[in-house]
């Protein structure tokens, strides 16, 4: 019964109160390292953001991306008399060296070291496209990294909120570009290893991403989306659901 979380270097906030009012600073958690932590250099996994898709003999290939290295940690957690000890593994970030110099060496300071602050902080305010963006970030690195590592075991997923949500096309990503499966193949498997149950129906309980967000951060998952929601309206047409409006017209 392993579980997954990010590894951040500071959490949401340290609460104070000044004359009434609520004060927030970063929480530095680490700042003095943890003891229960364990480093696990040799289970490094590649995570990548932007790029370009082509078509390269008649099959999608992600090119071009942006790759960031996904450290795990692991904290042991021992059950209650009963000889068990589950795994609670944290992915960090971590930029390659050669692609931190680069942008480094081209004068993208602020771009080189932003690489590795994707797990500086828990949800950035997104009012801002740039906080949208880096949380979209958080939320496709956790997603990678952990699938990337669960998929060499069998093993069901199960989601049970919308910030992993991105995990149904990453699997699928994963088994095509990666296994060298079918499209249909990689479908059926992903059908029937992720479920998911939120916690919530209000709107702020969900979440929506803009598609000129998705398909600059992650074209190969926007490619996905579109796929699989045309796939499902076919199904439906096939069902005659959509009868109707397949015989109307504008007037």
């Amino acid at each position: 019964n392993d579980n997954v979380i990010y590894l951040f270097f500071s959490e949401i906030f340290t609460q104070k109160i000044d004359d009434g009012y609520q004060k927030e600073y970063p929480d530095d958690w680490i700042k003095y390292g943890n003891p229960w932590e364990i480093s696990r250099s040799e289970f490094l996994v590649p995570v990548q953001f932007y790029g370009e898709v082509i078509e390269e003999n008649g099959k999608a290939k992600w090119v071009d991306t942006e790759i960031i290295q996904a450290m795990p940690f692991d904290t042991l957690i021992p059950g209650y008399d009963n000889n068990v000890v589950n795994t609670l593994r944290l992915w960090s970030t971590k930029a390659p060296g050669k692609f931190y110099f680069q942008l480094f060496n081209s004068g993208d300071y602020i771009r080189a070291s932003l690489t590795e602050n994707i797990t500086r902080v828990l949800y950035p305010n997104d009012n801002f496209d740039e906080g949208r963006s880096l949380r979209l970030q958080q939320q496709y690195f956790l997603v990678s990294a952990s699938l990337q590592d669960i998929i060499q075991h069998n093993a069901a997923v199960q989601l049970n909120d919308t910030h992993p949500a991105l995990s149904v096309v990453e699997l699928m990503r994963l088994l095509i570009d990666e296994e060298n499966l079918s499209w249909d193949q990689a479908l059926n498997i992903t059908k029937k290893t992720i479920s998911y149950t939120n916690h919530t129906l209000l709107p702020e309980g969900l979440e929506r991403w803009p598609i000129i967000m998705l398909e600059k951060l992650l074209p190969r998952h926007l490619q996905l989306i579109q796929q699989i929601n045309a796939h499902h309206l076919d199904a439906r047409k096939a069902q005659n659901y959509f009868k109707i409006s397949d015989h109307s017209f504008l007037l």
